[in-house]
């Protein structure tokens, strides 16, 4: 991906395909300012050091993304740990009951 950073100018479809976010995203997030861009006709063009910011803030949502999935099953993990340990106790109490 870094390869691809050496054009002047990215259009709405290139930011796209590189980040992976929806064009309609993309074109909202530029209609909000929260990404800079030149409209030249009806399209919209991204500099090399825009994409690179863009690229970046989405590496690091993802990783951050990533750690609250990690964490979420670390949670998942331990309730099916505490499930398994209370049906142990209650095959137990069975088991003594059966004997």
């Amino acid at each position: 991906m870094n390869n691809e950073i050496h054009r002047a100018l990215y259009s709405t479809e290139d930011l796209s395909e590189m980040s992976g976010l929806p064009l309609e995203t993309i074109r909202g997030l530029y209609r909000k300012g929260e990404i800079a861009g030149q409209k030249i006709g009806k399209r919209i063009f991204f500099s090399a050091d825009e994409v690179q910011r863009i690229l970046q803030v989405d590496d690091k949502s993802a990783r951050y993304k990533h750690l609250t999935e990690i964490r979420t099953l670390e949670i998942e993990n331990q309730s099916l740990r505490n499930q398994i340990n209370a049906l142990k106790g209650i095959l137990a109490s069975a088991s003594s009951i059966l004997e």
